[in-house]
């Protein structure tokens, strides 16, 4: 396939004020990928007057002019409204010629080709900005869509789909699969169905977290109702997902997040879900501490996201015998461990990632479908809810991004279409 260059302002002269109108060009599509729902059109005429070579001139199908699955066919004549950016030229507005539907590409789903159409919501949060900042396992080649979480509904399926159908919800099987966008072409086995009585935002935000906070309760020790297990991050989207998943087993929470001027109001928030303590970072090395543990037992189970220091205290207030599961670092500071708490505790270190647990057991999607089920069972009583959320419009996709690098932001952002 042809590439287009998306030309620079160096390229097209120096920046003027003319850099945030839009102007209006003519020509045809150079190519167009349609599974990753780009590509670039040769503009021959720019406001009318022909150009003495083309220009390319970047497309998204969010801008295309048409119904149904968004497409370009190569050679497609078009009309469009485009930009200067200091990316390049990209389109604004196409349309065909005199402001007609685009034609559209013949290529469509074939065989267990679905096509699923992301029209409902998608979450920019920690792991896609290690993705962005190539500190993440999984770095898809370039160039790709960003984007982990999210659901979307299926629009068109090929005849060989046997386990969905048109306008079921659907979120991603795997990372790593690119969904900001508004439609895309997977394979069957890309996604799985999830049930469409479930709040929109709960299912946007099922696939990564719930699925995380599942595993790491059932997984590494054997918890009882009234067995207690400590964590840090606490008002992450994790974080909650377990105290939920806790408190509907019975199983105390002990929940530590970092000081900060609303305190308060997380406290009441964090209890109001189902923890049994929160406390501050600092707490943990306090006597104050001994207090909570006349209510509880020591905790069997510690669930570490942060790393560093942190990591370190939680150690220290387990069980003999007792594991810390760490599923993220967000301190980027290592995990130490005492030599103490290895021979007089024998306490276990474990990690966790529930990508690879979804890899590992793949070839049994059964077991994937029975958590999804069991989650979403918690979810219809009310004993799970979505994380606190800040819905984001596409284009405003910067301020999703540059809003979840802040500190103390205990609210998920979701771009919504």
């Amino acid at each position: 396939m042809a590439e287009g260059v998306c030309k620079t302002e160096e390229d097209e002269g120096p920046s003027t004020e003319e850099d945030s109108q839009s102007f209006h060009g003519t020509g045809v599509c150079k190519w167009f990928n349609v599974r990753m729902g780009f590509g670039f059109l040769s503009m021959t005429k720019r406001e009318g007057v022909p150009l003495d070579e083309p220009v390319d001139v970047f497309v998204h199908q969010s801008k295309l002019h048409m119904e149904g699955f968004r497409s370009l066919k190569e050679g497609e004549a078009v009309e469009f409204t485009y930009k200067k950016s200091s990316k390049g030229l990209e389109s604004q507005r196409v349309t065909g010629p005199g402001g007609i539907y685009c034609v559209g590409s013949e290529r469509r789903p074939k065989g267990k080709k679905v096509q699923k159409r992301r029209s409902r919501c998608y979450n920019c949060g920690g792991l896609d900005h290690h993705a962005k900042e190539c500190t993440y396992a999984i770095l898809p080649d370039l160039p790709s869509i960003g984007g982990n979480e999210g659901v979307g509904t299926v629009i068109e399926t090929g005849k060989k789909v046997k386990s969905l159908k048109v306008g079921d919800w659907v979120i991603p099987r795997d990372a790593g699969l690119g969904t900001w966008r508004t439609e895309a072409v997977f394979a069957e086995e890309d996604v799985i169905s999830v049930p469409n009585d479930i709040p929109l935002l709960s299912a946007a935000t099922l696939g990564v977290n719930p699925c995380t906070a599942f595993r790491m309760l059932v997984d590494f020790e054997d918890l009882m109702p009234g067995d207690s297990i400590i964590q840090n991050a606490a008002n992450s989207g994790v974080g909650q997902a377990v105290i939920q998943i806790a408190a509907s087993r019975g199983i105390n929470t002990i929940n530590v997040v970092r000081d900060r001027p609303e305190f308060g109001q997380l406290c009441e928030r964090l209890k109001a879900i189902g923890a049994t303590h929160v406390i501050k970072e600092e707490a943990l090395r306090r006597p104050e501490i001994k207090e909570v543990f006349k209510s509880c037992p020591k905790p069997k189970l510690a669930l570490n996201g942060v790393g560093g220091k942190s990591a370190t205290e939680l150690l220290r207030h387990l069980q003999t015998g007792g594991s810390m599961v760490t599923y993220g670092g967000m301190s980027r500071q290592p995990v130490t461990v005492p030599v103490s708490a290895l021979i007089f505790k024998d306490v276990k270190v474990r990690g966790f990632w529930v990508t690879q647990w979804k890899r590992d057991h793949a070839s049994d999607g059964s077991l994937f479908g029975v958590m999804l089920d069991e989650l979403c069972s918690l979810i219809r009583q009310g004993k799970l809810t979505a994380p606190a959320c800040t819905q984001v419009a596409l284009q405003d996709f910067h301020r999703a991004l540059d809003a979840s690098m802040q500190p103390f932001i205990s609210s998920k952002q979701v771009l919504l279409l």
